[in-house]
């Protein structure tokens, strides 16, 4: 290889420029380390909004109605529905026994602290809901090594009360084997962890991989 001969002035540019690369190369490793952080945040929030309404449902809930956390609020009482704002946000760290106390007392958001007035006409974003695509895959990741078959993934995304065409969690399904995130054996799928994944499963966009049984997708 041979040796470049460089005046100073020149080393002196490429010194500059070596140092932008190694800046860039450190900046982009700190901004992919967040990344992956940030990712692995959104996939315990996903993972406990797949799971709040069927919770919900364990007290009675009807999680298809329409205004779900308005019946919430109604049945905790507005106070409280107040409070889990301020908690949520870190307002106050009560203990379950501080919240015994203030029931005894009946039952008002006193031991809370101030509540801002703001908070008065906050409600649950129902844009927050998790996507069907979301249920699924939080619905495999719980079946781990045993697998679930779409039918029984079929009512775990129902007891979210949505509704659905038939077929929408066998697509799903497709799309998410598609891209290399699930796999299937026989009619059992699973979820592929990050570790485990690679490219083999991706298809190009506007594109579709054959199936040799397409409808036992769905089954």
């Amino acid at each position: 290889m041979a040796v470049m001969k460089l005046r100073e002035h020149e080393k002196a540019a490429v010194f500059s420029i070596l140092v932008r690369q190694i800046e860039a190369q450190e900046l982009k490793a700190a901004a992919d380390r967040d990344i992956a952080a940030a990712n692995e945040r959104v996939l315990a929030a996903q993972a406990v909004m797949a799971n709040v309404r069927p919770a919900l449902a364990v007290f009675g809930f009807d999680t298809r109605a329409p205004k779900l956390w308005d019946i919430v609020k109604e049945a905790i009482g507005a106070d409280r529905y107040v409070a889990a704002f301020v908690v949520a946000k870190g307002g106050e760290k009560q203990s379950q026994t501080g919240s015994s106390d203030a029931d005894k007392q009946g039952g008002t958001t006193e031991h809370i602290g101030h509540v801002d007035d703001s908070l008065e006409s906050r409600n649950v974003d129902e844009s927050h809901t998790p996507k069907i695509k979301d249920i699924v895959l939080e619905r495999l990741r719980q079946a781990g090594d045993v697998g679930a078959r779409a039918s029984e993934i079929k009512e775990f995304v129902s007891a979210q009360g949505i509704e659905m065409h038939e077929k929408t969690v066998g697509m799903t399904l497709y799309r998410l084997s598609n891209d290399g995130l699930v796999r299937r054996e026989g009619r059992t799928w699973f979820f592929i962890p990050e570790l485990e994944r690679d490219d083999r499963g991706l298809v190009a966009e506007g594109t579709s991989k054959p199936s040799s049984s397409a409808t036992s997708l769905f089954e």
